[in-house]
């Protein structure tokens, strides 16, 4: 949107709603060819509206970005037959997915505000039970994949004050029922074809606004603070009906991984700004990355089998997301610069991982490790860096 003295942005739409979704096989399904996944059963919500430039020689003001929609539960069951031939042609996928969170308008005027992301929404439970036979050849084929993704939040444009981004959506509840058999690289090697993969992952947050102001006297810019890195959700992984054979064959093809991930936080606007007396530029800070959840491994009938390299048997664990690096600062003028560096974000805690297997776990090559179980806090981000240019006075202060 434009006009001569101000103008102001549209917000963005709300997405539509992802209903539940649910299905089960009893039959045989086979397919071939890359990304054709044998069973899918798939939960997403509605990602929102972009906001709209505002733009005017006075001010200018972005739109908001739109709302998001949560992802609906998803369920999925197979006792049957599932053969995918392919790369990438994973066998059985259950997935709730939140709707990514709208980005905030641009803005341009002589006093102009970026409009706000908004938050990612949030994945909803996923439940995936097998007790049939799963059988993938091809890179990247996974025998069977339970995930909860948390939206990522909106980001903003440029601005000369940086909006607020939106934060990531939180992952919910995985549930992996494991049993019958899971064969993975069955007629060829298959690297990272993992047996079984359960995760909730926390959505990403959103990066701050970039400010740039320029003015013939005084130039002001503010960079915007990064959104939050959504929370992963609970992971739990137990058997289902007698026991579970998992077989995998290729190289970062881990038998069985379970894992809670915190989404990492945005990162902070940076600045820019000169005038021919004064300019002050201050660089947006970086946000806190989520947290992982708790991690439940309980089988007591398992038969685990990798044959590559880096290829651990059972890997659990929960990793906290890393933390936003803080915006830099640019600032120059005739007489006076001040440029302060936008802090960086805290990273996010792992929680609680518990493993209780039986049966057997075998392993065969270099980096392939029997189990692991792992709990991971997320490194904080970096503060943002300081340039001044002046003729004058100058002071610069980096972030922390």
């Amino acid at each position: 949107v434009g006009a001569i003295g101000g103008g102001k942005g549209g917000n963005g739409g709300t997405g539509g709603n992802g209903g539940v979704a649910e299905a089960t096989n009893a039959g045989d399904i086979s397919t071939q060819g890359a990304f054709s996944k044998g069973m899918l059963v798939r939960a997403a919500g509605g990602v929102a509206g972009d906001g709209a430039g505002g733009y005017g020689i006075l001010s200018g003001q972005g739109g908001n970005g739109g709302q998001p929609t949560i992802g609906g539960s998803a369920t999925g069951s197979n006792s049957g037959h599932i053969t995918t031939t392919g790369n990438y042609a994973s066998g059985m996928v259950v997935q709730s997915v939140g709707g990514g969170g709208g980005d905030g308008g641009n803005s341009f005027g002589v006093w102009g505000g970026g409009g706000a992301g908004t938050n990612g929404n949030d994945g909803a439970t996923a439940t995936g039970t097998n007790t049939g036979d799963i059988k993938t050849s091809g890179v990247g084929a996974i025998g069977m994949l339970v995930e909860s993704i948390g939206g990522g939040g909106g980001a903003v444009g440029v601005v000369s004050v940086g909006g607020t981004a939106g934060g990531g959506g939180k992952g919910g509840t995985v549930n992996a029922n494991v049993g019958g058999t899971i064969s993975t690289g069955v007629n060829q090697r298959a690297d990272g074809a993992h047996g079984v993969l359960a995760q909730s992952i926390g959505g990403g947050g959103g990066n701050g606004g970039f400010a740039l102001s320029a003015g013939a006297n005084i130039a002001v810019a503010v960079g915007g603070g990064g959104g939050t890195g959504g929370n992963g959700g609970a992971v739990n992984v137990n058997q289902a009906g007698n026991g579970a054979v998992v077989s995998t064959n290729g190289n970062s093809a881990i038998g069985i991984l379970a894992q809670s991930v915190g989404g990492g936080g945005g990162n902070g606007g940076g600045s820019f700004a000169a005038g021919t007396i004064a300019s002050v530029a201050i660089g947006g800070s970086g946000a806190a990355g989520g947290d992982g959840d708790v991690v439940t491994y309980d089988i007591a009938n398992a038969k685990v089998t990798t044959n590559g390299t880096d290829s651990t048997g059972i890997l659990a664990q929960s990793v906290g997301g890393g933390g936003g690096n803080g915006g830099f600062a640019l600032s120059g003028a005739g007489v006076v610069a001040v440029g302060v560096g936008g802090k960086g974000g805290a990273g996010g805690a792992g929680k609680k991982v518990d493993v209780t297997s039986g049966a057997s776990v075998e392993t065969v090559h270099d980096g392939s490790a029997g189990i692991i179980a792992q709990s991971l806090g997320g490194g904080g981000g970096n503060g943002g860096f300081v340039v001044n240019g002046r003729l004058g006075a100058a002071v610069g202060v980096g972030g922390s």
